[in-house]
């Protein structure tokens, strides 16, 4: 059966970023964009290839399989694909004329942030350059993109590490979902320290900051579907990742646990919030990428049996929190 990509690619975009659309219709969009990808760069989930993630110096880089599987974290792939557009609609207004240069760090085999928008900007308006370290990613990139007419939107596909990479133009936006909750295993921090010093006076980032904060959670508020509830008590700020702030290794933070908890906040958590641009946001429990990271559950007396927990985050082959708790 022939399929149209390019005309079903309109429909989902349009669908996916549709307003005030029931969650439900973003999940199936998302489902549907995954599978018209899958089809147009050939990926096989059951080839060992398409299944091994790669290790680097900076961090985990996925496979293809699991690269492509974050489509599906609907409202993560919608926020981010809303929030570049945004980004670009903003630079377009406020540099009238430049063809806006896109730089994506980790695309997977898709690069579905970026391919989206193809629909809906001219190739004289955007221009990408396209990073991806995994060769058989790369390569189903080259394909997506050629299935989807895409090619005059790009400037080049490079099978690079954008942890150490070096544009030779002008960078107006640089965009990277390297990322999991805490920003553990992925090399996020590591890419963000060395591009955004690449960004273009007046350029962005996206997303324009992740916090990271630590606080108590009530586990089973969430399980009884109590959004009139607050899930977590106040946090206390860890990590801030922006184009202000940026680092490869963060000072020690040392957070208070307090020794008596309202009953149901069993859990000391890490928490991670993404603005991805203005007010286009990922909260807690969004996304896959903002769920909370259980650190310690309380006791049968409900305590914790802890004072402080110190966090400091450290790169490297690793990346995330180290911690270590002063006992009660």
């Amino acid at each position: 059966m022939h399929v149209d990509y390019r005309l079903t690619l309109r429909r989902l975009t349009d669908a996916l970023l549709q307003p005030d659309a029931p969650p439900e219709q973003w999940r199936q969009t998302s489902e549907q964009l995954f599978n018209l990808l899958a089809a147009a760069a050939q990926l096989e989930p059951d080839m060992p290839a398409h299944r091994a993630d790669i290790f680097l110096s900076s961090g985990k880089a996925l496979a293809p399989v699991w690269a492509a599987m974050c489509i599906k974290d609907f409202y993560r792939t919608r926020q981010f694909i809303l929030g570049l557009k945004a980004a670009i609609e903003t630079l377009s207004a406020t540099m009238p004329g430049t063809r806006l240069h896109i730089l994506y760090a980790g695309t997977g085999p898709f690069a579905p942030l970026a391919l989206p928008l193809t629909i809906l900007f001219t190739p004289e308006t955007i221009q990408f350059t396209l990073l991806e370290i995994n060769p058989d990613s790369v390569n189903m990139l080259k394909q997506t993109w050629a299935s989807f007419f895409a090619d005059s939107y790009i400037r080049e596909i490079l099978c690079t590490d954008a942890t150490t990479y070096k544009a030779s133009q002008p960078v107006h936006i640089v965009v990277s979902e390297t990322m999991q909750r805490a920003l553990q295993e992925e090399p996020q921090v590591a890419i963000t320290a060395n591009l955004v010093p690449q960004i273009a006076p007046g350029g962005i980032l996206i997303p324009e900051k992740i916090s990271i904060s630590a606080g108590l959670y009530n586990f089973q508020n969430t399980l009884k579907d109590q959004p009139e509830k607050q899930d977590a008590t106040q946090q206390t700020p860890v990590m801030d990742l922006s184009m202000d702030q940026y680092a490869l290794e963060y000072p020690e933070i040392i957070v208070d646990i307090p020794e008596e908890v309202e009953n149901g906040y069993t859990q000391f958590c890490l928490f991670t919030e993404i603005r991805v641009f203005g007010h286009i946001v990922l909260q807690t429990g969004d996304s896959g990428l903002t769920q909370p990271k259980i650190l310690l559950t309380a006791g049968n007396n409900g305590k914790f049996h802890a004072r402080k927990m110190r966090f400091q985050y450290v790169s490297g082959r690793n990346p995330g929190f180290r911690t270590s708790i002063d006992l009660a």
